[in-house]
């Protein structure tokens, strides 16, 4: 199941590259992210700087979490 910052990447027609640059974080981290393999502290840089590449307005912590999936 997809995370919010994968989807407000998607939605904003970005690949982890384009993304990793603007926040200045590796796109294979940001796909570990994604993918649920990495989960760094609430209050971590790398998700504040992940929140602001995207325009994210919420919590950065909650970039992390699921999507529900609306083909139930």
């Amino acid at each position: 199941m997809p995370n919010i910052l994968r989807s407000l990447r998607e939605q904003q027609c970005l690949t982890r590259a384009h993304l990793g640059y603007r926040a200045e974080v590796h796109p294979a981290r940001i796909g570990q992210l994604e993918l649920g393999r990495l989960v760094p502290r609430a209050d971590s840089i790398e998700l504040q700087r992940l929140a602001d590449a995207l325009d994210w307005a919420g919590d950065p912590a909650d970039l992390l979490a699921a999507v529900e999936d609306d083909h139930e």
